[in-house]
């Protein structure tokens, strides 16, 4: 007997209430953690839009020194900022509210492309639950990618609705481009809502204004030649994409390869990761070239995925070579496709065993996120484990040095900046290594790295200062 749609609603609804308590239960713990000197500060504790967004100046709405549009998360940080100044807890509460937030939005994608119940709920707790969700949640700066996933997902389900009309198609664009003025992750999405409501004039005319939007923000950081536009030396495009594609599966996949700072293998086909992702894509490819793919239900998800993982693969590289937080709105297509398989392989048996399968992975992935999370809560715990894991990278070695300071902690900071000079560049460090031999109150470790400073960078303000008080 069919379930009435009164009723179906009402139980969608309490599945998605469900999954949002699930997502505050699980991520309660980073309620408590701090900000961390990776990025924290350039964007929110420094930034000043966030005291007072200038509405009227373009570099807020380009955001240059970024290289993409962050000006919807300035906005949301600044709301934060108003209402408790710079104490963590808001900022974090307010991640974990948009992570619950998605996770439902995931839930009613899932279910209006064609997934049972049972393994759309399976498929909206895989994302809720996949250790790449530990860095967007738990890292206050990771609110742009959550904002962009949902203004994103929420335009798709407008856009997608049984029947659309002008009006909700002008709201769909305005929730995209939100999304977009987040990050650029959701770009692709008004060309895969053109494909899914069947090419015409009518499809095209709904999405044009979010295309417009599109080129307009990718021309606007091109012309301005912005950080993010400069790829590396050793990665032409499309091998970059190749080694961006391979690196990624490694994040996705058991044993979930996560960490704050990825050192890159060289862009080359000969490197595992390159041939990994061209093999990944080639794979893609032949599987939306099938006839009966594209019949399937399998078709939207394979373009969903598509369209989630396109902006952050390195095609345009407006985004760093690689982050955990890049894969987040891609995460959702993957739970999604990943779902539809164990729901094909699970037909033959009972509901019980469905359901048990259905979510069988995201429990999985659990002791994951939760020991992935912990790693964010400090920017000494944050340092120290990526340390552990990148020991070869001088920036990694001065941000662990860089955390014992802010934590007030120069008898640590100190020994590691040293430790730091002599493995790397010894001018890199000098600065750190001077400020904390002040901070310790060592005077002659402090005169004698000072003099050392000053001779090496004469026209630094700190050295002019000091020169005029002398004076």
């Amino acid at each position: 007997m069919a379930e009435a749609p009164g009723g179906a609603r009402k139980r969608d609804a309490l599945w998605a209430l469900a999954l949002f308590s699930v997502v505050l239960l699980v991520f309660a713990p980073t309620l408590g953690f701090q900000f961390v000197n990776w990025d924290d500060a350039v964007h929110v504790l420094e930034n000043p839009y966030v005291r007072a967004p200038h509405l009227l100046d373009a570099a807020f709405w380009i955001t240059p020194r970024v290289g993409y549009s962050i000006a919807v998360p300035e906005l949301s940080w600044w709301l934060n900022w108003r209402l408790g100044g710079f104490a963590p807890f808001g900022y974090h509460a307010g991640n974990v509210l948009l992570h619950a937030l998605n996770t439902a939005l995931v839930l009613r994608l899932c279910q209006r492309l064609g997934l049972g119940r049972a393994f759309a709920i399976g498929a909206a707790l895989l994302f809720a639950l996949h250790p790449l969700a530990a860095e967007p949640v738990s890292w206050v700066t990771g609110r742009k990618d959550l904002l962009a996933a949902t203004f994103g997902l929420a335009s798709l389900l407008v856009w997608l609705r049984r029947s659309p009309t002008w009006r909700s198609d002008a709201v769909a664009n305005v929730l995209f481009a939100l999304g977009a003025l987040s990050q650029p992750s959701v770009f692709a999405l008004p060309a895969l809502v053109f494909l899914l409501r069947k090419p015409s004039r009518r499809s095209l005319a709904a999405v044009v204004p979010a295309l417009a939007l599109v080129a307009t923000l990718v021309a606007a950081s091109l012309l301005r030649a912005t950080i993010a536009i400069n790829p590396e030396l050793n990665a032409p495009f499309p091998l970059r994409t190749f080694r961006t594609l391979g690196q990624s599966l490694r994040m996705v996949l058991p044993p979930f390869e996560l960490s704050a700072v990825y050192v890159l293998p060289a862009a080359r086909l000969t490197e595992p990761a390159s041939w990994a992702g061209a093999a990944a894509l080639l794979a893609f490819l032949i599987a939306l070239a099938r006839p009966s793919v594209r019949r399937s239900r399998a078709f939207p998800l394979l373009l969903l995925c598509g369209a989630a993982v396109a902006p952050v693969a390195n095609v345009v590289p407006l985004l760093r070579e690689l982050g955990d937080a890049h894969l987040y709105l891609p995460m959702a297509a993957l739970a999604a496709l990943f779902a539809l398989a164990i729901e094909r392989l699970a037909s033959p048996l009972r509901p019980a065993l469905r359901v048990a399968l259905a979510i069988a992975p995201s429990l999985l992935c659990l002791p994951f996120l939760l020991q992935q999370c912990a790693v964010w809560q400090d920017g000494v715990t944050l340092w120290s484990v990526t340390y552990a894991r990148q020991p070869d990278v001088a920036m990694v070695c001065r941000n662990l040095g860089v955390a014992h300071a802010e934590a007030h902690r120069p008898e640590l900071a100190l020994p590691i900046f040293e430790r730091c000079a002599r493995q790397f560049n010894r001018d890199f460090f000098l600065y750190d290594m001077v400020l904390a031999a002040r901070d310790l109150h060592d005077q002659e470790k402090f005169q004698t790295l000072l003099l050392e400073f000053a001779h090496a960078h004469p026209g630094h303000p700190m050295v002019r200062g000091l020169q005029g008080k002398r004076d």
